[in-house]
């Protein structure tokens, strides 16, 4: 597919390409962020923190602790931080702080949503940066069971690792 990816320079970085989870799911592979790399075939996973990770046909996602609750996230290799979506957060916690709203670009044009301060976020432990994007998602574009998009940045990790294998997200810091 071609398409037009300029909306992603709002996020400050150049994108050539996204390559999709059709491709990626065929078999394990490695992002290695400190050589700007990605290596295909079973992990090298010793010394790594790891969760489990769930992959059906259009992504893989995580359990993330939020607050103290597990909540299913899609892990995102290209999003610079988190993305909640508002009804998970409503639903889940009354104890948040909002820090404003922005404006963003995706692929469907504008969107708006607001960034907040959550009491605590965590993947296998680790805490993660607790300023979170949080938007309105549209009925049909939400994944089922899905509260909302994990960019694997925060994680701070020189490199993360998908095994299929083991069905197993790895990060190394």
């Amino acid at each position: 597919m071609i398409e037009d990816l300029g909306y992603l320079r709002s996020l400050g970085s150049r994108v050539d390409g996204i390559i999709g989870f059709d491709l990626l799911r065929r078999q394990s592979f490695l992002v290695d962020y400190a050589r700007k790399r990605v290596l295909f075939g079973p992990p090298p996973t010793h010394g790594m923190h790891g969760v489990p990770m769930y992959a059906n046909g259009r992504s893989i996602t995580v359990p993330v602790e939020l607050d103290g609750r597990l909540v299913r996230m899609v892990a995102d290799t290209g999003a610079p931080g988190t993305l909640i979506y508002a009804d998970t957060l409503a639903d889940l916690l009354a104890n948040y702080h909002l820090e404003g709203r922005t404006d963003a670009l995706s692929i469907g044009g504008p969107v708006e949503n607001h960034t907040v301060i959550v009491p605590r976020l965590r993947l296998g432990g680790q805490d993660l940066n607790r300023e979170v994007l949080l938007v309105s998602a549209p009925g049909a574009s939400r994944l089922s069971g899905v509260s909302g998009y994990l960019g694997l940045a925060s994680l701070a990790a020189k490199q993360v690792a998908f095994s299929f294998e083991t069905d197993q997200l790895f990060w190394r810091k």
